[in-house]
């Protein structure tokens, strides 16, 4: 089974595989979109490397918690604080939160600062993410230092070839992957993340897809948000549910005895954001929320 994915997904027109040289002429000058949070990897197997492959991660699944934006870092309320960075990327979370990322562009692509403002992990020797030009075969060696430590992890452009995604299917991807068996799969045109595991993270990027995902008449109420040892929940039938949070880990579950207003149990729960998932015979309802 793949480990848990990020998903940062968006629809384009299929195209003829070609071995894709990586390029920063690639990158776009901005681009947004909504963000997901994997809940479920499925069946998804861990992308093979290779020329021309089809890597189906259709059967991951995913909720919507908010927006991503990708866009040039002095567009940003922190840019003074990141002088060298040049991009930057904003998770807007709504109830959860947000976060900045910060890179510096030039022949290669460098981590500068993450989960910034709220707990910043700044490199003093930027972490790499992409290096230019690079072709299918070629590999580079990153050592890097933070706040949080620090490493090195040597990354090989080790494949090419299909995504078939939740939210639909990609041509021309090119995967990465290292030494501590994390993986990258990025789109290429525009030069985006399309899949990342790393770190249990589990962030999606894409468009709202009727079916799949959750939308506004498929919300559970609940409050208070942030909550702390007790979330209210209006249940909307006699059903199960089961917390994740932002790992897309399951950390609790249940079971409503009756529709109507209903009381969680969230005190054993870790300070975080999370998801409480119903499902009903009228299909699945979610309720996003924060315990302090």
């Amino acid at each position: 089974m793949i480990r848990p994915l990020t998903l940062l997904v968006a629809l384009s027109a299929a195209t003829a595989h070609a071995q894709v040289t990586l390029q920063a002429s690639l990158l776009p000058d901005t681009y947004s979109d909504r963000l997901y949070i994997v809940t479920s990897t499925g069946d998804s197997e861990t992308p093979t490397p290779g020329v021309d492959q089809t890597w189906d991660l259709s059967t991951a699944t995913i909720i919507d918690v908010g927006t991503f934006t990708h866009g040039p870092a002095a567009a940003t309320p922190y840019a003074a604080d990141y002088a060298q960075a040049d991009i930057a990327w904003h998770l807007d979370m709504g109830v959860f939160g947000h976060n900045y990322t910060y890179f510096a562009l030039s022949t290669s692509l460098d981590m500068v600062a993450t989960d910034v403002p709220d707990s910043p992990n700044e490199f003093t020797d930027l972490l790499r993410v992409l290096t230019f030009p690079m072709e299918y075969g070629d590999t580079f060696t990153d050592t890097w230092a933070g706040t949080e430590g620090s490493g090195s992890v040597q990354w090989t452009y080790a494949g090419i070839g299909t995504a078939i995604t939740p939210v639909g299917t990609f041509d021309n991807v090119a995967l990465l992957v290292n030494d501590n068996e994390e993986l990258a799969l990025w789109r290429t045109d525009p030069l985006v993340p399309l899949v990342v595991v790393r770190d249990g993270t589990t962030f999606a990027v894409g468009p709202a897809m009727v079916g799949i995902v959750e939308h506004d008449d498929a919300q559970l109420a609940a409050y208070p948000v942030p909550c702390s040892d007790r979330l209210w929940v209006q249940a909307t039938a006699a059903a199960p549910w089961h917390i994740v949070d932002m790992h897309g880990r399951t950390v609790m579950q249940g079971r409503f005895t009756t529709p109507g207003r209903q009381a969680v149990d969230t005190d054993a729960l870790l300070p975080g954001a999370y998801v409480l998932m119903q499902q009903g015979t009228d299909g699945r309802r979610v309720a996003h929320f924060v315990k302090q």
